[in-house]
C-alpha cells in the first residue's frame, strides 16, 4: 500500500519521537527522509542566510517575502488555482490557491516555477493552446472567447466570469479557413442543399431618412461584431452603380454599400438595391443609402444571397444627420434596421451545411468531395464558383451510393416538395412545382450527408464557446481536444490527454514513461474527493515515524522533511512545541507526536 512507498525517519541517538502523520499529503509526499539534525545553540540558523531577521531570544527567523524555511534558505514561488486536489466541499477544488497551481514543481533556489508539459505562466495556472494553434488561430482564454464575436467560431457575446477557469483554460479560437482544436484541419465551404425548396433568403431593410436640406456624415453596418468600413450617407447602394471614374465620395469603385459590406468576412456575399415600395421613384440602382424626408427618405434592400440561414440582425452606428443648408445646422437622421419579418424584411431559412450536405469534407486540403452530379454552385443553386456541392448538374432520382444506399448505414428518405411543403413519397400524381430530397437518415453512431462517417463519442468540451452567462463546456466529439477518424470512428488525443473522448488529463510521467513515477496512483477529481474524508485528506493507515536521541538542554536540533525543516527544536521542549512546529511545515499537515519515556523530547540519558 502507500505505506510501502514512503520511507521511514533516519534514526539518531537520544530519547523515541514517535510521530503519526494524519495528512494524506505527508504519506505521498514522504518519499524522502526526515532527518533529524543537531544544531548547536546559535543567535539563529545560518543568520537567516541573509534572507530574514533573527529573534534573538528564541532564536527562531522570521523571513523575507518570497523566502521560507527554519534558516529562510529557501524561495517561495508564485500560487494559483490548483488544477488537482482533494475537494474541501462539494464540487470545491479549484477555489484553492497552491503553489505552481499544483501543476508544476518549485525550484526553491529560484522561486520559479518549472511547469508540466501542458501548463505554463509564472504560476504554471494557463493551460497551454495546443500547438500554438498551428499558426491559424489566436490563443484565447473562456473568458476572452466569451466576450468576442467573429462569425465562425465565436456568434455570441456573453459573460464567462465567474467559473474558476475563466482565465486560466485557453484553447484555439481559429482563423476563417481552419477548424479543430489546434487549427489544424482546413474548413470546408458551406451552401445550400440544392434540392431543398419553397426556402428563402434573409432580407434585412435599412431605413434612413434626414431632416432639412440634405444628408451628411456617414455610418457602419457590423455583422457577427466585425464592422465594414464608414459608409457615406450618399453612397450609391450596388457595385453595379459605382462610376470607376469618378473620385466622388460615395459613387467611386469600392464606395457602395454592397462592396463595404461585402469586406466583411463573414458575410460571403449580399445584394443591396432599393426596397422596391420605398425611397424616391426612378431612383433604382444609383439610389443613395439615405435621403432627405422631404423626399420620402431611403429604404435599402439587403439580401443575404450566400450566407444561408437564419442571419443575425446588422449592427448599425450612424453619424448621418440632415443639414440646414441655410443656416447650416444638423439634425440626427432617422436610421432603423428592420430584420425577422419587421416592415417587409424576411428571416432566412435557406441551409448552411458544410458542401451544402451534398458532399464529405477533406479537412486535409479544406475541399468538398461532392457525391456524383453535384458541383460547385453560385450560391443559388446554379452553376457557380463556390466549391459547395450546391449544384446538381442532373435530375437527382436516388441517394448517394446507389448500389449501396446510404453507405449501408442509414435510409433514404425522398421526401416530395410541392411549393415548399413536404410530403412522403407515394402515387400521387407528379406536381408542377415539386422536388424530392433523396436524403439520408444515418443510424446511430454514423454521419454525413451518405453516412460514410463514423460518429466519435463525445464528452463535455474542454474549451468551447460560452453559450449563455458562465455556462459553456457542452458536449463535443472528442471534448474538443482530439481529433475524430471518420473511418474508425475513433478520437486522436492531443498529447497529455486521455479516454475515448479524450476527457480526460493523462497524469505526469517520469522519464522512463512511468505514471506518478511508479510512486502513486494516477486519480480523476472525482476519486480524489471520495477519499477526502478526514480534514479534506485521504483515507487510509496513517504513517507512524520514530525518532530517537540524546542530547542535553543546551542543544537543539531540527525535523525536516522534503527540503522544509522546522525551526530549530530545543532539547527539552514539549510534545505540544514539536507538534506545532511540525504542523507549520508545508508538508505535514496534522500530527500526533508522543515521547516515551518522557517528559521532553531529549534526554542526556536517552529517551
Amino acid at each position: 500500500g502507500d505505506r510501502d512507498q514512503v520511507r521511514g525517519l533516519q534514526l539518531a541517538r537520544g530519547p523515541l519521537v514517535a510521530m503519526r502523520l494524519s495528512s494524506g499529503v505527508v504519506v505521498l509526499a514522504a518519499l524522502s527522509a526526515v532527518r533529524l539534525r543537531v544544531a548547536l545553540a546559535a543567535p539563529c540558523p545560518n543568520d537567516c542566510s541573509g534572507h530574514g531577521l533573527c529573534d534573538s531570544q528564541t532564536r527562531k527567523c522570521s523571513c523575507f517575502d518570497g523566502y521560507r524555511g527554519y534558516d529562510c534558505r529557501y524561495r517561495n514561488c508564485p500560487f494559483g488555482p490548483q488544477w488537482f486536489g482533494y475537494a474541501h466541499a462539494t464540487d470545491r477544488v479549484h477555489d484553492v490557491q497552491t503553489e505552481c497551481s499544483s501543476s508544476g514543481e518549485c525550484n526553491r533556489n529560484t522561486g520559479e516555477c518549472e511547469c508540466l508539459p501542458l501548463f505554463d505562466g509564472f504560476a504554471c495556472q494557463y493551460l497551454k493552446c495546443a500547438s500554438d494553434c498551428s499558426g491559424h488561430g489566436r490563443c484565447m482564454s473562456m473568458r476572452e472567447a466569451a466576450a468576442e464575436v467573429n462569425g465562425f467560431s465565436l456568434l455570441r457575446k456573453v459573460l464567462y466570469d465567474e467559473p474558476w477557469d475563466a482565465d486560466v483554460l485557453r484553447g484555439c479560437v481559429c482563423d476563417p479557413e481552419w477548424e479543430g482544436y489546434d487549427c489544424s484541419q482546413r474548413r470546408c465551404p458551406r451552401g445550400d442543399d440544392p434540392l431543398t425548396a419553397g426556402q428563402s433568403d434573409e432580407v434585412q431593410l435599412l431605413s434612413c431618412s434626414c431632416p432639412n436640406d440634405e444628408c451628411v456624415g456617414d455610418m457602419t453596418l457590423s455583422f457577427y461584431g466585425q464592422a465594414s468600413p464608414r459608409i457615406n450617407a450618399t453612397s450609391v447602394l450596388s457595385v453595379a452603380a459605382e462610376q470607376p471614374d469618378t473620385l466622388a465620395s460615395g459613387l467611386a469603385r469600392g464606395e457602395s454599400v454592397e462592396a463595404k459590406l461585402e469586406t466583411i468576412r463573414p458575410l460571403d456575399g449580399v445584394l443591396v438595391e432599393p426596397n422596391a415600395t420605398d425611397g424616391p421613384i426612378g431612383w433604382h440602382g444609383s439610389a443613395p443609402l439615405c435621403a432627405p424626408a422631404s423626399q420620402g427618405g431611403a429604404v435599402s434592400r439587403i439580401t443575404f444571397n450566400e450566407h444561408g440561414g437564419d442571419v443575425p440582425a446588422l449592427e448599425v452606428t450612424s453619424a448621418v444627420f440632415g443639414r440646414d443648408n441655410v443656416t447650416g445646422a444638423l439634425v440626427a437622421a432617422n436610421v432603423t434596421l428592420m430584420h425577422d419579418g419587421q416592415g417587409g424584411s424576411v428571416r432566412g431559412s435557406t441551409e448552411y451545411e458544410v458542401c451544402s450536405g451534398r458532399g464529405v469534407c477533406d479537412h486535409l486540403l479544406g475541399d468538398c468531395l461532392c457525391f456524383d452530379n453535384y458541383f460547385a454552385s453560385d450560391g443559388d443553386g446554379q452553376p457557380g464558383s463556390r466549391a459547395d456541392c450546391g449544384f446538381a448538374s442532373v435530375n437527382i432520382s436516388d441517394c448517394p451510393n446507389v448500389l449501396d444506399r446510404c453507405s449501408a448505414r442509414g435510409v433514404c428518405d425522398s421526401q416530395r416538395v410541392i411549393n415548399g411543403s413536404l410530403l412522403v413519397v407515394d402515387d400521387y400524381a407528379p406536381f408542377v412545382n415539386e422536388t424530392f430530397l433523396y436524403k439520408c437518415n444515418c443510424y446511430h453512431g454514423y454521419e454525413g450527408g451518405d453516412c460514410s462517417i463514423q460518429s466519435c463519442p463525445m464528452a463535455p468540451a474542454w474549451f468551447d464557446e460560452a453559450s449563455s452567462d458562465n455556462t459553456a463546456h457542452a458536449l463535443a466529439p472528442c471534448s474538443n481536444m482530439g481529433h475524430c477518424d471518420g473511418v474508425t470512428g475513433q478520437c486522436i488525443c492531443r498529447p497529455g490527454f486521455t479516454g475515448e473522448a479524450c476527457e480526460r488529463m493523462e497524469c505526469p510521467k517520469d522519464r522512463s514513461g512511468v505514471e506518478c513515477g511508479g510512486r502513486g496512483r494516477c486519480l480523476t477529481l472525482r476519486e480524489a474527493a471520495s477519499k477526502a474524508v478526514r480534514h479534506g485528506w485521504r483515507q487510509g493507515q496513517d504513517e507512524v515515524q520514530v525518532v530517537s536521541c540524546s542530547l542535553s538542554d543546551t542543544e537543539s536540533f531540527v525535523l525536516e522533511l522534503n527540503h522544509h525543516q522546522t525551526f530549530p527544536i530545543r532539547a527539552n521542549a514539549s510534545e505540544a512545541s514539536v507538534r506545532s512546529l511540525l504542523e507549520e511545515l508545508p508538508t505535514v499537515g496534522f500530527v500526533q507526536v508522543t515521547f516515551r519515556p518522557g517528559p521532553v523530547a531529549c534526554l542526556a540519558t536517552g529517551n
